[in-house]
């Protein structure tokens, strides 16, 4: 199918169509300070969910506050196919300039600020902008692992790169542990993440050995002697 004929798409496990509404423009000129004309941009809001839009992107720094606070007053209690996107990784001065926060609890604050000012638990994505075209100052040079786990805490994050993992299944133990140490790590990023997995589920490993063959097995944590041998014996 062409993209012409496509009129939804996936944002995460959540489904879009595909012409949503920017709130960008909301607030007054410069993306700074109340509209032009409040009534319409609350006119306008409800007349896009009327026609079908389902899916708004917005920030805390439109306005700042603005765009956000004009979204909950003409939709909320929100539509429950009304998705919600948000982006964080600036502020704005008193003049109306774009300011960086890029470190980590400034991530966190921002996330924080726009569930309050929309007025819900949950968004259906956050956007890092990473301020391109922008000379940070050192403090807000942050590695994006930093930036994206303080994004998902308090749940673990784990971060994957791909090419990197299949070249380290490919290479001798030894060689592999030295290509992780070049990169500032000391396990592959598949290791962390069945850590971590098994962490979360609950669940452990065990090992058997006999004259034939080694395995192992998954329990649960904290299970007793006879609960893990049910793994293997049915009968038990």
């Amino acid at each position: 199918m062409s993209s012409a004929g496509v009129t939804e798409a996936r944002l995460g496990e959540l489904t879009v169509r595909r012409v949503g509404f920017g709130a960008m423009q909301l607030p007054g000129p410069g993306v700074f300070g109340p509209p032009r004309d409040h009534d319409e941009a609350i006119a306008v809001l409800r007349r896009a969910v009327e026609l079908g839009v389902n899916h708004i992107d917005t920030a805390q720094y439109y306005g700042p506050d603005v765009a956000n606070r004009l979204i909950r007053e003409a939709l909320h209690p929100y539509p429950d196919e009304l998705v919600l996107v948000s982006k964080v990784g600036s502020v704005r001065d008193a003049s109306g300039g774009w300011v960086p926060a890029q470190r980590p609890e400034q991530l966190r604050s921002a996330v924080d600020d726009n569930l309050r000012t929309l007025g819900v638990e949950r968004l259906g994505a956050v956007n890092l902008r990473l301020m391109g075209g922008h000379t940070l100052p050192s403090e807000q040079t942050v590695p994006m692992e930093d930036q994206l786990a303080e994004l998902v805490a308090p749940a673990d994050a784990v971060f994957l790169n791909a090419k990197l993992e299949m070249d380290l299944m490919e290479m001798s133990a030894e060689d592999a542990q030295e290509m992780l140490e070049g990169f500032g790590a000391t396990e592959s990023g598949l290791n962390q993440l069945a850590r971590t997995g098994f962490h979360t589920l609950g669940l452990q490993t065990y090992l058997t050995a006999g004259p034939k063959e080694s395995r192992a097995w998954t329990i649960r944590q904290g299970w007793t002697a006879p609960q893990a041998a049910g793994v293997i014996h049915t009968d038990f």
